[in-house]
């Protein structure tokens, strides 16, 4: 007796896709598993976590990773990167600025492969210690220019006037402090009262050694004048009224 068996075709061909799928699933695991394999060769270890800078304010990151991975702060755009060694020890310098901790992330990468770790930059005593200086001499210049708003903000506009003046005559036509007291104060000249007057000569930063020489040149250019009468009309009470000081400066240096 001879027995003839049939079989079913659908069944032949459903066994042939699940051991196709099987292959394909041993495929991916064998590929994510070589991957993982590359990813966790991949080294990345730091001396210290936590790391002083030095008075200028900058950090040495020292570390070992896998040799030759690219080693950089941050992704490397702004933050200084390196190559590692052959022993995979590499060195990196962080700037740290302002005074206060920061936390940042260093990262190793080697053949697409990437791994980082995080170490926390701290300023060290210089570095507060001058931050803290720089922080009281900007309050105090904070707090000067407050007080010498709140002052000019109470200064008579007749003062103002008065030193805007003063100002004109030193720069235009190189007055002494008396003369141009004196023009400030005259009833025959801007006719200010002689507080206003005080001040505008008290608050004016004028060269009264350089309106001296300018007044001498002027005197020798234009007249003739010898040094002595020169000298003369500088501090005479009825010429310029220098000091003699400034009078005796303007000699010196009237021919250099």
């Amino acid at each position: 007796m001879v027995i003839v068996g049939v079989t079913n075709p659908s069944s032949e061909d459903s066994t042939t896709k699940e051991d196709k799928k099987e292959t394909v699933s041993k495929k991916k695991e064998e590929k994510s598993s070589s991957k993982n394999s590359k990813e966790s060769d991949l080294q990345l270890s730091l001396n210290s976590t936590e790391i002083e800078t030095d008075d200028n304010g900058v950090a040495k990151i020292i570390g070992k990773t896998s040799p030759k991975a690219n080693v950089s702060v941050g992704m490397g755009i702004v933050g200084d990167s390196t190559e590692a060694d052959s022993n995979g020890d590499f060195s990196l310098d962080y700037e740290l600025s302002g005074d206060s901790n920061k936390e940042i992330t260093i990262y190793s990468t080697l053949d697409g492969n990437t791994k980082n770790s995080k170490v926390t930059i701290k300023p060290n005593a210089q570095v507060l210690a001058a931050a803290a200086q720089k922080k009281a001499e900007n309050e105090a210049a904070k707090k000067q220019a407050e007080e010498q708003k709140a002052q000019e903000a109470s200064i008579p506009t007749e003062y103002k006037s008065a030193l805007r003046k003063a100002e004109s005559y030193s720069k235009t036509m190189h007055m002494s402090k008396a003369g141009i007291y004196d023009q400030l104060s005259s009833d025959y000249g801007e006719q200010f009262t002689p507080e206003a007057a005080q001040y505008a000569v008290d608050n004016l930063k004028a060269d009264y050694n350089a309106n001296a020489l300018e007044k001498a040149k002027s005197y020798q250019d234009k007249m003739a004048m010898s040094p002595e009468a020169i000298r003369d009309q500088l501090t005479s009470d009825a010429g310029e009224k220098f000091t003699p000081e400034e009078a005796d400066y303007a000699i010196q240096h009237l021919n250099q």
